[in-house]
């Protein structure tokens, strides 16, 4: 079997394996074979840098694994975690009373390639752990996965955080408070959560809706991320007292701004973030929010695409000068979905 990481933990592991990736991630719920396509996202990406299937691994093994995608850094403990593009909750901790603050977790080693942004690296360094200045989320990757062309068939996608979800199923509707999320189904605004079956094609066919939206508007972290690297013109949709356009600072810790889309934003030159904020109890003026996208989006590229790619901590089967990496689909087909 050849090398599969050039870290002999790691490699060692993914032997003892056969051959597959020791990966922690958020999997879909096996029950009703939903998945969260953010959380998904860490073992598609995985397996088309590394030409290799993932094997689910607990956040807190004893054996040597890679975290990648989403808020999950505070989660890990024990043996040794390989942290490439992971976000870090400063409020949580994984041993102890778990909703102190973060704190590095006894029994532990972390080896970090990279940070989801520069308030995750922040908070790593205060707590006495080494994490290199290298930033980005590993979603950002999707279009040299997939990029299918799709007609824009939605003037306007309202991607909400899964929390404002009724029920956590491919079906979802909007909770019944969420005023704010009520559309008319006539005038081309339509909810895209973010929920998929749990399949290759199901997270395809999620995929495809999310690109036929001529704009989007979101309080999904991912929604917001890939609608920017599939440039489609977007901005953050906070709850706030009164509905508007705002252009929010990207500071550490800042009220009413989600943390995961600062550290990010931060991490790839930003200083500010364009919202249209909104009141959850309030109907929503559809028209002036696309107005708003349409005057205030502006285009993200990040600067440090490729040394995220460099910083993957396994062999790497594709190259950041190839615009599509040709992942084949039986590949994908494998994933423990």
């Amino acid at each position: 079997m050849p090398n599969l990481s050039p870290y002999f933990d790691l490699n060692d592991e993914a032997r003892r394996l056969g051959g597959k990736l020791p990966l922690t991630w958020v999997k879909a719920d096996s029950a009703s074979r939903t998945g969260n396509f953010g959380d998904t996202l860490s073992a598609v990406v995985a397996a088309a840098i590394s030409g290799v299937v993932p094997r689910l691994t607990s956040s807190q093994a004893e054996t040597p694994r890679l975290a990648a995608i989403g808020t999950i850094g505070q989660t890990l403990r024990r043996g040794t975690a390989h942290i490439w593009g992971t976000g870090f909750d400063p409020k949580l901790r994984a041993f102890g009373d778990t909703s102190m603050a973060f704190a590095a977790a006894p029994d532990t080693r972390y080896v970090v390639h990279a940070v989801r942004g520069a308030h995750s690296r922040q908070l790593l360094l205060e707590n006495g752990i080494h994490a290199p200045p290298i930033y980005g989320d590993p979603g950002w990757f999707l279009p040299r996965i997939r990029h299918p062309r799709v007609e824009k068939t939605i003037e306007l996608g309202v991607i909400p955080h899964i929390s404002a979800m009724a029920e956590k199923s491919v079906h979802a509707t909007p909770r019944p408070e969420q005023t704010r999320l009520q559309v008319s189904g006539t005038d081309g605004v339509k909810i895209v959560h973010t929920f998929h079956d749990s399949s290759w094609s199901g997270f395809q066919a999620k995929l495809a809706e999310l690109l036929a939206c001529r704009r989007i508007v979101t309080t999904s972290f991912h929604g917001l991320i890939l609608a920017d690297v599939f440039r489609i013109p977007c901005l953050y949709f906070p709850l706030r007292n009164a509905p508007g356009h705002e252009e929010i600072p990207l500071e550490r810790g800042r009220v009413g701004l989600d943390s995961r889309m600062a550290d990010f934003y931060a991490g790839a030159g930003r200083r500010s973030l364009h919202a249209y904020g909104q009141p959850p109890k309030s109907t929503t003026d559809w028209q002036a929010v696309m107005r708003a996208v349409d005057a205030h989006y502006q285009p993200l590229t990040h600067p440090g695409e490729a040394t995220l790619l460099e910083a993957f901590p396994f062999q790497k089967v594709v190259s950041i000068d190839d615009a599509d990496w040709q992942v084949p689909d039986a590949l994908m087909e494998q994933l423990p979905w």
